[in-house]
C-alpha cells in the first residue's frame, strides 16, 4: 500500500510517498516528471525495501513559491536531497 509523505526541507516540506517496510530505497525522478512516476515500481519493490519517492521542489503539482526562494537549480536540489536522506536516516 503506498501511503503519503511529507519530508521537512529548509523553507517548507516536499511531498512524498512511501511503500513497504526494510531498508530505504529513494526513488528520484528526472526533470521530465515527479515522485508519481515511482508508483508502480514501488508496489513491486515494497514486499523487501520501504520504497520512498518525493517529488522535489519545483516538480509535481505543489505551488511555487511567490518569492521565487529558494532559487530553481542544482544547489537547491542538492540540498533538499540532502534533507531528504538525512530525514529518512539514509545519510
Amino acid at each position: 500500500m503506498i501511503r503519503p509523505l511529507s519530508i521537512p526541507v529548509a523553507g517548507g516540506a516536499l511531498p512524498a510517498t512511501e511503500a513497504g517496510a526494510g531498508p530505504t530505497v529513494v526513488l528520484l525522478h528526472g526533470a521530465a516528471a515527479d515522485g508519481r512516476l515511482w508508483a508502480e515500481h514501488q508496489a513491486l519493490l515494497s514486499d523487501r525495501w520501504r520504497a520512498v519517492a518525493p517529488t522535489m521542489r519545483y516538480f509535481g503539482t505543489e505551488p511555487w513559491p511567490a518569492d521565487g526562494q529558494p532559487r530553481f537549480g542544482v544547489d537547491t536540489h542538492a540540498r533538499d536531497l540532502v534533507s531528504v536522506l538525512e530525514v529518512l536516516d539514509e545519510a
